[in-house]
C-alpha cells in the first residue's frame, strides 16, 4: 500500500477516531497489545501513548510506520514485524497479549468473512486469558435494491461484446481473457463509498426494510455466513441489487457503520409480500453476483 493509499485511509476518520476514544479508556499501562494488521501504526501508537507494549504487524512494508513512531517519540514502545498474520506462531510475538486489534474491515461481507475468520485464529493464538478483541461485535445486515445503474447481465453482455470485438481488430480469439474478467467484478462498476462508509446511491430505490444477515459476536470461534439470504419485498419493482450494510461495535460503542452491494445474475420483478432467497455461494465471493434460490410469489 502506497502513501497515496494511507493517506486515503487517514482521510476517513471516523472510524479511527471511534478506535482512539476506546483505547484511551481501555488501555492501562503494562498491558500487551497486538495491532494486526497495523498500516501506518496509528491505533499502535494510540495504545504505546496510553502506555502499552505493542506489537504492530503488517505483511507489508512498516518504514513508514517506523518513521512516524519515531517522530512521535514512541518508538521505543513499539515493535513492528512485517509478517503473514496467517503464518504467524504463538513463539513469534512473545507473550499472549491482553488486547488485539483485528485486521480491518471493509464493510464487504464477501471479503470480511476471510479477514473475522482470521481475527477469530488470532485470538485462539495469540490472546491471553481474559483477554479482549475489538471489535467485539459485527452485524451484516440486507436490503433490496432497484437500481438500474447496477444492472449486471447488462454489463457482462457489453463486456462480451466488447472482447469479441478485439477478435476482429487483432485476429485473435480473447475467451481466455473473457473468462477472467468474469471470475472479478470490474471495481469501476461498484459504487462510490463516501468518507461515512455510506454509499453513493441517489437513483437506487429500497424494496424493503433491511434484515439481518449475520450477527458475530467475534471471539475464538468463527461463525460463518448463512449459506443464503432471504429478503422481504415491501415495495413493487425490479430487484437488480442487494445494499449489505455491516455495523461494528465494542461493548456500547459503534465503531464504524458501512455499506456494499452485491448484484443480481438476472434482475427480478417483485411485488409486496414476495419474498426471494439469493445464493451466498462460491461464484458470489468472486464475481459479485448472486444467483436465485427461491422466489416466493405473493399468496392470490
Amino acid at each position: 500500500m502506497n502513501a497515496h493509499d494511507q493517506l486515503e485511509i487517514l482521510r476517513r476518520a471516523d472510524g479511527a477516531l471511534a478506535l482512539r476514544r476506546i483505547l484511551e479508556r481501555i488501555v492501562r499501562p503494562g498491558m500487551r497489545v497486538l495491532d494486526a494488521g497495523c498500516g501506518v501504526g496509528v491505533l499502535a501508537l494510540w495504545a504505546a501513548r496510553a502506555g502499552a507494549s505493542v506489537v504492530a504487524v503488517d505483511i507489508g512494508q512498516t518504514q513508514l510506520a517506523r518513521r512516524l513512531a519515531e517522530a512521535n517519540r514512541l518508538a521505543d514502545h513499539v515493535r513492528w514485524v512485517r509478517g503473514d498474520l496467517a503464518r504467524l506462531q504463538r513463539d513469534d510475538l512473545g507473550a499472549a497479549f491482553d488486547l488485539i486489534v483485528a485486521p480491518r474491515c471493509e464493510g464487504d461481507p464477501r471479503r470480511d468473512e476471510a479477514t473475522l475468520r482470521l481475527t477469530a485464529q488470532l485470538m485462539d493464538r495469540f490472546l491471553a486469558p481474559g483477554g479482549r478483541a475489538i471489535p467485539d461485535k459485527v452485524v451484516t445486515r440486507a436490503c433490496a435494491l432497484e437500481w438500474a445503474e447496477q444492472d449486471h447481465p447488462t454489463r457482462l453482455r457489453e463486456q462480451r461484446a466488447e472482447v469479441e470485438a478485439l477478435r476482429g481488430r487483432y485476429g485473435l480469439v480473447f475467451e481466455p481473457l473473457l473468462e477472467d474478467l468474469a471470475r472479478q467484478p470490474n471495481p469501476a462498476w461498484l459504487p462510490r463509498r463516501r468518507s461515512d462508509g455510506r454509499l453513493e446511491r441517489e437513483r437506487a430505490r429500497l424494496l424493503g426494510r433491511a434484515s439481518d444477515l449475520h450477527r458475530l459476536e467475534v471471539g475464538r470461534v468463527f461463525e460463518p455466513l448463512p449459506k443464503s439470504l432471504t429478503l422481504q419485498i415491501g415495495s413493487p419493482g425490479t430487484l437488480t441489487s442487494v445494499l449489505f450494510s455491516q455495523s461494528l461495535s465494542f461493548g456500547d460503542d459503534v465503531i464504524s457503520e458501512q455499506e456494499s452491494i452485491g448484484w443480481l445474475a438476472e434482475p427480478v420483478a417483485v411485488e409486496p409480500g414476495e419474498r426471494v432467497a439469493l445464493s451466498l455461494d462460491e461464484k458470489w465471493r468472486e464475481t459479485n453476483a448472486l444467483g436465485l434460490a427461491l422466489h416466493e410469489l405473493n399468496p392470490r
